[in-house]
C-alpha cells in the first residue's frame, strides 16, 4: 500500500522491503525526526491556519492513495509523522487496504482507534474512501481543540462501549477553539453518513485550500 504512492511529498517514503534470514519480513522507510501531529497538539491546541495547513497537506496524500486504490483505515494525529523540515508525512499503512476484486476489506474492532474511527468502522462494513475523509476530519477538529470529537470538553476519553452506544447521535462540533468558518467544513467531513461527506481526500483538500486562503499567513511553511 505504501509503495503506490510513495515518493508523494506528503507520504512517509518507503525505501526497502525484504525477509530476514530467519523469515521474519521488514519494511525500512524514511526516518521523519520532529514527531507527529499529536505530539504537537500535546502543548495545546493549534492556531487553525496552522491546523488547516497541515491537515491539508496530509489530506493530500489521502487523496493520492484513493487514486491509487488505497484506504488506509488507521488516520490519526499519531500516524502523521513531520519530517525534518517540520512537513507533515501521513504513515503507517498497518491496515490499509489495497483495493482488489475479491479481497476481504473488513478489519477487527481491536484495529481500530476510537477517536478517529469512522461510525460505520463500529460495525465492520466494508471500508470507502469517505470513511478516511471522516477520520481525517476528526484529526483537523483535534488539532483545533486538543481533544478528539468523540471526548467531551474535559478531554476524558469514553469506553467503547460507551462510543458504540452513541454512534447515531450527532457530534457537537461547537467549540471556543475552532472557527465558525470551518464548522460547515468539519460538519461535511464528518457527515454520520458516508454519502453526506466529501468523496475522497482530494475533495477535502480542496475544500480546505478554499478555507486556507481566507485563514490568513499561520506560522508554519509547508513545502511539497
Amino acid at each position: 500500500a505504501a509503495g503506490r504512492i510513495t515518493g508523494h511529498p506528503h507520504v512517509v517514503s518507503l525505501i526497502d522491503t525484504g525477509v530476514l534470514a530467519d523469515s521474519r519480513p521488514y519494511i525500512v522507510m524514511e526516518r521523519c525526526d520532529g514527531g507527529s501531529l499529536s505530539d504537537l497538539v500535546k502543548s495545546g491546541p493549534l492556531p487553525a491556519v496552522d491546523a488547516v495547513a497541515l491537515v491539508g497537506a496530509a489530506s493530500s496524500a489521502l487523496g493520492a492513495a484513493h487514486r491509487a486504490g488505497v484506504l488506509h483505515r488507521d488516520v490519526k494525529p499519531a500516524n502523521i509523522l513531520l519530517d525534518s523540515y517540520g512537513s507533515p508525512r501521513l504513515s503507517d499503512f498497518g491496515i490499509a487496504s489495497v483495493q482488489r476484486e475479491g479481497q476481504d476489506p473488513t478489519v477487527t474492532l481491536e484495529c481500530l482507534t476510537p477517536d478517529f474511527a469512522c461510525p460505520e468502522a463500529f460495525a465492520l462494513t466494508p471500508p470507502r474512501p469517505e470513511g478516511d475523509v471522516w477520520s481525517m476530519g476528526a484529526v483537523l477538529f483535534a488539532l483545533l481543540t486538543g481533544r478528539g470529537p468523540r471526548r467531551g470538553p474535559d478531554g476524558v476519553q469514553r469506553s467503547l462501549p460507551a462510543i458504540v452506544r452513541s454512534l447515531d447521535e450527532p457530534l457537537n462540533l461547537s467549540d471556543p477553539n475552532v472557527p465558525e468558518i470551518l464548522l460547515p467544513l468539519l460538519s461535511k467531513a464528518m457527515a454520520p453518513e458516508p454519502r453526506d461527506r466529501y468523496r475522497n481526500g482530494t475533495e477535502l483538500t480542496g475544500a480546505l485550500e478554499q478555507i486556507r486562503e481566507q485563514l490568513g499567513t499561520g506560522n508554519l511553511a509547508i513545502g511539497g
